[in-house]
């Protein structure tokens, strides 16, 4: 089985590639990635030698490109986007071209190479921002540019081709890796709090978001591998948690910790989803949160 992955090189990309490098029935990796996020940390990794793994650096938007790279794809992991944080609402052009034409162009190129499937990651940020829990069967409202270009971005694969589609709408991811980023939420945070004992709240710190380890994100991606996993959409979270509350996890790490609100009056929107079935890792379990905050402290110098 042959498998390519857009934006692999990135963050989450890592650590589904390690997944799949470890997979028997994988015989070959693709990796396609411009490398616009500076995802050169990748190739220091001992990842980076394994014989199934083949790097192209190519464009999403480059058709003739791709179309040559997909020959003989089975399985399309689809990772490549701009991100949300942290400038998910400043120009909605920036988030259009990669996030909603990107993918546009791989699933008509995919259409051409006969790949057999398309595993989408999405995000919970497609649900827009309620008090109320979103459920699989509300139609989308996002709020963001970012969010915006993701449901775009869903409904260019939803065509009505043979392809399989699976459509996993995941949480704000953290954790590290070799690759990690460290402008999402918490990771920022640990970074602030780790190196400079303050952090900045934006609005008044009650804004609840969904979270998900990047190792767990990474092996809600895989499950689509599994016979008995069933085309369609699916949402991956771990934990809800508002920012004040992560703070005082935080705390317990960082005693001395100091925070400053910034615009306190404005209340931020909140973004929560349905704890149900269709949810693939939905465990609010505040010991193992903890535990991956030490994990990512560990880490730092």
């Amino acid at each position: 089985m042959k498998v390519l992955v857009t934006g692999g090189a990135g963050y989450l990309g890592y650590s589904l590639i390690e997944r799949l490098e470890q997979r028997a029935e994988i015989s070959q990796i693709i990796i396609y990635d411009n490398l616009s996020a500076n995802s050169y940390p990748f190739f220091l990794t001992q990842l980076n030698k394994s014989q199934k793994i083949k790097f192209i650096n190519g464009d999403i938007l480059d058709n003739r490109k791709l179309g040559e790279s997909l020959k003989g794809i089975d399985t399309v992991f689809h990772l490549a986007a701009k991100t949300s944080e942290p400038d998910r609402d400043i120009d909605a052009h920036f988030f259009e071209q990669t996030n909603t034409w990107g993918t546009a162009v791989l699933i008509n190129e995919a259409i051409k190479q006969q790949v057999k499937s398309i595993v989408y990651a999405s995000s919970i940020y497609v649900y827009g921002y309620s008090e109320e829990a979103a459920a699989l069967k509300d139609t989308p409202s996002p709020k963001s540019f970012y969010g915006i270009s993701k449901w775009r971005g869903e409904q260019q694969l939803d065509i009505g081709s043979d392809i399989s589609i699976y459509n996993i709408r995941i949480g704000n991811i953290y954790g590290v890796n070799p690759c990690v980023r460290f402008n999402t939420i918490i990771n920022k945070l640990m970074f602030e709090a780790h190196y400079g004992n303050t952090i900045s709240v934006f609005g008044d710190g009650h804004q609840v978001r969904p979270f998900i380890r990047v190792t767990d994100a990474a092996e809600s991606l895989l499950r689509p591998l599994d016979s008995d996993f069933s085309a369609g959409t699916h949402t991956a979270v771990k934990h809800h948690f508002s920012v004040l509350e992560i703070i005082e996890y935080l705390k317990e790490i960082y005693p001395k910790l100091q925070y400053v609100f910034v615009n306190k009056h404005i209340k931020m929107g909140s973004i929560r989803v349905h704890i149900g079935e269709e949810n693939l890792n939905i465990i609010n379990n505040v010991n193992v949160f903890k535990q991956e905050l030490l994990n990512i402290k560990n880490n730092l110098i």
